[in-house]
């Protein structure tokens, strides 16, 4: 659609446009760290490898963001709370999920340990992921005009 056309619709079109555009950017954050951390996988100083494993991590990045910050921002949304503390809070739970369902070092000898590392290294993760969430819905909102 192009943008003038956009721009003539509905404010109420806008702003889902918005938000799929904030949710179509923000699993990239995670998907690079992803791929630029996993130990083993693709080293830094290779870049077509970090693009590539970007691009796997990316998917999985945002369907945990779709699972777990969908239903979030529906509920922001209604009560009128789309602010950036929520967007961290939101993106920090969002981490700490991942952590929980995904830990890092599974073969590690205790469980908890492995999620404790997982919540100190995702959560802030998710946090700095809900930052570039907000950012992102609030220039795609002045970019298209919403408010």
């Amino acid at each position: 659609m192009p943008l003038r056309k956009l721009l003539a619709s509905p404010i109420r079109t806008r702003r889902h446009t918005a938000a799929l555009i904030a949710f179509l950017v923000a699993p990239i954050l995670p998907a690079v760290v992803g791929a630029l951390t996993s130990p083993g996988l693709v080293s830094p100083s290779e870049p077509l490898g970090v693009i590539v494993f970007s691009f796997i991590f990316y998917i999985f990045a945002a369907g945990f963001i779709f699972i777990i910050a969908l239903p979030l921002y529906l509920l922001a949304s209604k009560f009128d709370l789309i602010r950036v503390w929520t967007a961290v809070l939101a993106g920090a739970l969002g981490g700490g999920a991942v952590a929980v369902v995904v830990p890092e070092g599974m073969s590690q000898p205790y469980y908890g340990a492995a999620v404790l590392k997982g919540l100190a290294l995702d959560a802030p993760l998710g946090a700095a992921t809900g930052v570039l969430f907000y950012v992102t819905l609030v220039l795609a909102n002045r970019l298209l005009r919403v408010n």
